[in-house]
């Protein structure tokens, strides 16, 4: 088997085959239609494309502010709750303090009236 040798001469040739393969004009990544009906209609559907999408964002920035206004107002309504219960206990214990306080002042009172009764200076 006798090996073929490729001219020097060739060489750049043969690095620049497949540029020679490829359509002389190059077409855009986007290729524009040579029809203008077709570039309207093109051009309509990334409008609405790019609509859809900044819909599905504010629906996504919607549903964000929602979720957050509901987790607020559940954190208010929960500190609303705290608060009231707190006030509650605070309210019954100063009643159970006012309660005591009249129970001394009545006891206080009783043993001030025996006391008096039972003195036996009284009499004089």
């Amino acid at each position: 088997m006798t090996r073929r040798r490729i001219p020097a001469g060739f060489l750049p040739a043969l690095l620049l085959l497949p540029t020679l393969l490829v359509p002389a004009v190059s077409i855009p990544a986007r290729a524009q239609p040579a029809d203008a009906g077709q570039r309207l209609l093109q051009e309509g559907a990334r409008i609405q494309a790019d609509q859809q999408r900044q819909r599905a964002e504010q629906d996504r920035h919607r549903v964000e502010m929602d979720r957050r206004r509901i987790e607020e107002q559940q954190w208010r309504d929960t500190q609303r709750q705290r608060d009231f219960a707190i006030q509650q206990r605070r309210e019954a214990e100063w009643r159970r303090e006012q309660d005591m306080r009249q129970r001394w002042e009545q006891q206080r009172r009783w043993q001030d009236a025996d006391r008096r009764r039972n003195d036996p200076w009284n009499r004089w």
